[in-house]
């Protein structure tokens, strides 16, 4: 039974709204067929090669890493782990975990980093893996994470004056020095974190870690 309230509308608003770029701009001609909608988008974006090719052109381009580069290095993370859930979703898990792969994630890192891998494989015997890679990647971003994490004093006796940041966000205090930024996701004005794409690819955990590491939190 058909709820006399539901308005089909509403779910091709909330379609809508939940789309940026290209596949927002396909939609403007279909009016309010929510099936319709989705069965334009599943055309261009439903083909598991096409997802494929997306998902390793993401990790091809990512620029390669860079000494004291911890925070990228978190970046790096989250995009090979968020690549390899959509490839599992599609059931084209291998397109990421074969040598090739591997390699061109491996030659992402620094030089020490590539060192630091080998020296974990020969530790725990193990070849080479996409589990073994990712395993790697999550243990370095949490050391690197806390290593980064302000060390934790006790609060000074007494009444503590907070005062606004020049240039901050209306009604935000801090007794931090670090401008305020709009995005802090990127470090960036031009946009809010909810319209950058790394964090919109993220799960709410990984967007949790990537708030912590940013220190985006109070």
């Amino acid at each position: 039974m058909v709820d006399p309230l539901y308005d089909p509308r509403d779910a091709v608003s909330i379609l809508r709204t939940s789309l940026m770029g290209k596949p927002l701009d396909m939609l403007k001609g279909i009016g309010t067929d929510y099936a319709a909608c989705w069965e334009y988008l599943d055309l261009y974006y439903g083909d598991p090669r096409i997802i494929s090719d997306a998902i390793t052109q993401d990790i091809t381009k990512f620029r390669g890493l860079r000494e004291g580069e911890d925070g990228r290095f978190c970046e790096l993370t989250h995009l090979v782990r968020r690549c390899h859930n959509i490839l599992k979703q599609v059931g084209k898990e291998s397109d990421l975990n074969n040598n090739h792969m591997l390699a061109i994630i491996e030659m992402k890192l620094t030089a020490d980093d590539r060192k630091v891998y080998a020296r974990h494989l020969q530790q725990k015997k193990e070849e080479a893996s996409l589990q073994g890679l990712l395993s790697f990647l999550t243990e370095e971003m949490k050391a690197r994470m806390r290593a980064t994490a302000p060390v934790r004093n006790n609060p000074p006796q007494g009444k503590v004056n907070l005062t606004q940041q020049r240039g901050s966000a209306p009604g935000s205090y801090s007794n931090r020095s670090v401008p305020w930024k709009k995005c802090w996701g990127c470090e960036s004005n031009d946009h809010w974190p909810d319209q950058y794409t790394v964090i919109q690819g993220l799960t709410i955990d990984a967007r949790l870690e990537m708030a912590k590491e940013k220190h985006a939190y109070f």
